[in-house]
């Protein structure tokens, strides 16, 4: 799946910060279609308040979610970090 320089610099941040970070959605769904994403939402094993610390420019949404605004793009970050290590 092709992802645009600001999703993978945004995905590199976590990555670097020793989290994982995965494409999840309607991008996903779109590029399964052979479409071209709108828009790109990010689903990852750091909590709220580690994503506070690696991204400066953000507004948490929801208890897990916080809207990060990075190169002029706002990504849907959720976090996964109630699940079980064995399902991912």
């Amino acid at each position: 799946m092709y992802l645009p320089q600001n999703v993978l610099t945004c995905m590199t941040a976590l990555n670097r910060a020793g989290h994982r970070v995965y494409a999840v959605g309607g991008c996903v769904r779109d590029a399964c279609l052979g479409l071209v994403p709108q828009d790109y939402d990010l689903c990852t094993d750091a909590t709220p308040e580690q994503m506070h610390r690696i991204f400066a420019d953000f507004r948490q949404c929801m208890y897990t979610d916080i809207h990060v605004n990075l190169l002029l793009t706002i990504f849907c970050l959720s976090c996964f970090n109630n699940l079980p290590d064995n399902i991912l």
